[in-house]
């Protein structure tokens, strides 16, 4: 059972059409994950892995004047990712810079295209206990994109979409005591569509199809317990979701 929670506060100011400021931070205190071995206190008992998480961000939108209903976003954030006394080792600083494409027609038919690039530095490493001799620090990039088609005309359909996201992930793996290359690489994707029905009058209901998948890659002598968890895998999810709409008046 898990149970953690989520604080987020932001300012945004509206500078012309298609064109907004946004500052925000976002908060979560305590998120557990399960239990791990310890590897500087004993190599056989497991210990509670919990991290907290604080995000700072800001992005800004524009309209592209060559293109009408388009416009352009650009967001950076940083984020602090620290874990619980038993894996200080994992605690990282992350920077993420993102750019973002949007288009909406008339028919409110919608795209968005994002590409980013980030680095998060094992702020932990080479401190002086045996479970930071290696470097967690990565680069990561990922590609996202959204279509959103407003079926106006269709029978029994109000909207379908689809995304597609592609995220990869490059440790260096570095070691003062290891004279040879090594590293670790793994490529993350995501295929989802989804249609939203209008059967019944204020019955929704939603199918959607979920595709996850990861191809993991490491040197020859690179694969270390820190990392014995990250492996290849392939997920189908199917999922069906019902919902009610209704207006009620109470009167005093």
């Amino acid at each position: 059972y898990k149970s953690y929670f989520i604080s987020n506060i932001s300012f945004e100011i509206k500078l012309k059409s298609y064109s907004w400021l946004k500052i925000g931070m976002r908060d979560i205190p305590q998120y557990y994950l399960r239990k791990y071995r310890d590897w500087d206190v004993s190599p056989v008992d497991y210990y509670n892995c919990s991290f907290s998480s604080r995000k700072y961000l800001v992005s800004y939108s524009m309209p592209l004047k060559w293109k009408r209903n388009t416009w352009i976003r650009f967001y950076i954030d940083f984020t602090q990712e620290y874990y619980n006394s038993h894996f200080t080792e994992f605690d990282l600083d992350k920077y993420l810079i993102q750019c973002e494409l949007n288009f909406q027609n008339k028919k409110r038919h919608k795209f968005k295209l994002t590409a980013g690039y980030g680095n998060a530095k094992n702020i932990s490493y080479e401190s002086n206990l045996a479970s930071t001799l290696f470097d967690r620090s990565y680069v990561f990039d990922k590609i996202r994109t959204i279509f959103i088609y407003n079926a106006r005309k269709q029978k029994n359909i109000k909207k379908a979409g689809g995304s597609i996201l592609l995220e990869q992930r490059y440790y260096e793996l570095n070691s003062g005591q290891v004279t040879f290359d090594n590293w670790k690489y793994y490529l993350d994707g995501r295929t989802n569509i989804w249609i939203d029905w209008d059967i019944m009058n204020n019955i929704g209901f939603k199918t959607s199809y979920q595709y996850r998948w990861r191809n993991a890659h490491s040197q020859l002598f690179g694969d270390f317990e820190w990392v014995e968890d990250l492996k290849s895998y392939a997920k189908h999810e199917f999922w069906l979701e019902f919902s009610y709409e209704f207006l009620s008046d109470i009167l005093y």
